[in-house]
C-alpha cells in the first residue's frame, strides 16, 4: 500500500514545468508559431509560383521552418503535460475502459505545497478556499485556524489502497474523517452536516 508522499512524486517533474511555462503562454505560443509557419509555408510557395527564386523566399521560408520547430516544442510540452495531468480522469468520472490507480495531477499539486499539513494545503488550495467561502467560512478566519497548534496530517500519513484513485473529494472526505480539530473548528461555525 503506497502513501500519499509516494504517489505524488510522479507529477513534481510536469508541475515544476508548468509553472516555469504555464499552459496559457504555451497555448500562445504554440497559436503563434502555427500562424507564423502556415503563413510562411503559404506565402513562400505563392511567391515562388509569382516571382520565382529569390532570397527573400528563402528567408521566408527558413522563418516557416524555425516557427514549425517552435510549434512542434510546444505542441510536445503540451502533450507531455496533458498526460499527466489527465492521468486517472477515467477513473475518476467512473468510465470502465481503463482503470488507473494513485493520485491525480491536482492532488498532487495540491499536497506538493504543504505535505506535512494536508489541511492547510486543501484549505489554501483554490478549491478548498473555495469550498470554505461557499460554506460562509472568511479567509481570515481559516488562517487563523490554520495558524493555532493542532495535530497536522501528514501526506505519509495517507493510505493509497490498490486499485483506488485519490481524487481532491478524497483528500477532503479524508481529512472530514482524520482531522478532529478542523470537524470542531467546522461545528463552531455551525456546519455540522460533514
Amino acid at each position: 500500500m503506497n502513501s500519499l508522499a509516494h504517489s505524488i512524486i510522479r507529477y513534481l517533474t510536469p508541475i515544476r514545468l508548468a509553472k516555469i511555462l504555464p499552459r496559457g503562454l504555451v497555448d500562445f505560443i504554440k497559436t503563434i508559431s502555427f500562424i507564423v509557419t502556415l503563413f510562411g509555408f503559404l506565402s513562400s510557395i505563392l511567391l515562388v509560383a509569382i516571382i520565382g527564386g529569390n532570397p527573400i523566399i528563402d528567408l521566408v521560408g527558413a522563418i516557416a521552418y524555425m516557427s514549425f520547430g517552435v510549434w512542434t516544442a510546444t505542441f510536445m510540452i503540451s502533450c507531455y503535460h496533458n498526460s499527466y495531468y489527465y492521468h486517472g480522469f477515467t477513473s475518476v468520472i467512473g468510465s470502465e475502459e481503463r482503470h488507473e490507480e494513485g493520485t491525480t495531477y491536482d492532488v498532487a499539486d495540491v499536497v506538493r505545497r504543504k505535505p506535512d499539513d494536508l489541511t492547510d494545503a486543501f484549505l489554501t488550495s483554490p478549491l478548498g478556499s473555495m469550498i470554505m467561502l461557499r460554506v460562509g467560512i472568511e479567509q481570515y478566519v481559516m488562517q487563523e485556524f490554520l495558524s493555532q497548534p493542532r495535530q497536522k496530517i501528514t501526506a505519509e500519513m495517507v493510505p493509497i489502497k490498490e486499485g483506488q484513485i485519490f481524487s481532491l473529494m478524497s483528500v477532503a472526505s479524508f481529512i472530514l474523517q482524520q482531522d478532529k480539530e478542523f470537524k470542531k473548528f467546522l461545528g463552531k461555525h455551525a456546519i455540522d452536516d460533514v
